[in-house]
């Protein structure tokens, strides 16, 4: 007997094909949301050089993974690593370059402290050269003056009396008239608020303050038993050996006369900015050198000017 055709109720399709096309597994593979999972691993020691990347391929990953269903999971994972690891390897590095960013900063600032001691080391020596005596430690209207122990403490400092050589002619001339006022009268006052830039130590954030200051005692420069300043022949140390200003580790007003008192039979008093391990001393030469502070024996033979002692400043 023969079947028609179109009797057969057999399928008229393969069966495989008509499952496949129902079939809601997903398909294909998402190799790059794999990357992206190698790359955010990696960032944890390469930084930005994977973790970028390792963003970037997870962000493709995931639009791939939307049209495959494949990978997303990994997509966000490399996304997540990549982020952390970079985050976590910026903040490292900051930590580890914060301090080599504030030695630069403090050796620059050193230099600049340097040249500002210098700078005033000088104007000692020129006045020197048109007194034939050095500053005493507050100012005097003229090198005959004679001013009493009692009035000296109240006087306009030694820094002061320089203002005209280390270029501040002008500032000098508008407060000669009330010169041998306190330095914190009326008249006086405006200049603790007057930066000179030649005393301020760079590291410092602005000020009117300084810490060069001078040493006041028995066998410095600022003898507080002599009524002139010191005569360079009277020196017998030598001037190179000799010191002339410290930079101290507190901050005064420029203008007034408090410097550091010095014994000789006393411990050397403490120097130095607190940012700096040595202490920056200008010499009687008006060289400048940097000394450890701990060397307080070094420092206290270059605090006196004639006793004796065999001084390596270097």
């Amino acid at each position: 007997m023969t079947h028609d055709r179109y009797d057969d109720d057999r399928p008229g399709r393969n069966q495989d094909r008509y499952d496949d096309d129902f079939d809601d597994r997903p398909r294909g593979s998402n190799p790059i949301a794999v990357v992206s999972l190698i790359l955010g691993a990696m960032s944890f020691f390469c930084s930005f050089a994977t973790g970028a990347p390792a963003i970037i391929c997870g962000v493709v990953g995931l639009a791939k993974a939307d049209k495959t269903g494949v990978g997303k999971g990994l997509s966000i994972a490399g996304i997540v690593l990549g982020g952390s690891a970079g985050i976590l390897s910026t903040l490292i590095w900051v930590a580890l370059l914060l301090p080599a960013v504030q030695a630069v900063r403090v050796a620059a600032a050193t230099s600049n402290s340097v040249n500002n001691l210098k700078q005033t080391g000088l104007g000692a020596l020129i006045y020197n050269d048109s007194t034939n005596e050095f500053p005493t430690a507050h100012h005097r209207v003229n090198t005959g003056e004679v001013v009493p122990a009692g009035e000296a403490a109240n006087r306009l400092s030694w820094r002061f009396t320089i203002l005209p050589h280390v270029e501040q002619q002008p500032l000098y001339s508008q407060y000669s008239a009330s010169a041998t006022q306190p330095w914190n009268s009326p008249a006086n006052r405006p200049l603790a608020t007057t930066t000179i830039r030649t005393y301020v130590d760079p590291i410092d954030a602005p000020t009117s303050d300084t810490r060069y200051r001078v040493l006041v005692g028995p066998g410095t420069l600022f003898d507080p038993a002599f009524d002139r300043g010191v005569k360079f022949q009277e020196i017998t140390d030598g001037s190179s050996n000799t010191i002339f200003a410290v930079e101290t580790a507190d901050l005064v007003p420029w203008p007034q006369n408090k410097e550091v008192p010095f014994n000789p039979n006393g411990p050397f008093p403490a120097v130095g900015h607190p940012a700096r391990k040595t202490a920056l001393v200008v010499l009687a030469d008006g060289s400048v050198r940097s000394v450890q502070k701990s060397n307080t024996q070094t420092l206290k033979a270059a605090a006196t000017r004639n006793g004796g002692e065999v001084v390596a400043l270097e």
